[in-house]
């Protein structure tokens, strides 16, 4: 069990961010209102690749954030 805290988000570009980075994404739940949660296991450096991105000071690879995006939608629309 990780000793750090699981971060949630309804954030779609920020959830392919963070797969982009490496953080393993647990679960995605749909929600009444159309929206998804996106859920990540908590992790050391969560905290501080969310603050680079807020503050535009996160370089990844465009490639990388597409495949991430397809992923989150595919996870989205999916029936599972």
């Amino acid at each position: 069990m990780s000793q750090y805290k699981e971060f949630q988000t309804q954030d779609l570009n920020l959830s392919a961010v963070l797969i982009a980075r490496g953080f393993t994404l647990q679960q995605v739940i749909k929600n009444p209102d159309g929206k998804s949660t996106f859920f990540f296991a908590g992790s050391k450096n969560i905290e501080s690749t969310i603050q680079d991105y807020w503050s535009n000071n996160l370089l990844v690879n465009p490639q990388e954030i597409f495949n991430a995006l397809k992923l989150l939608k595919n996870r989205i629309y999916s029936n599972y």
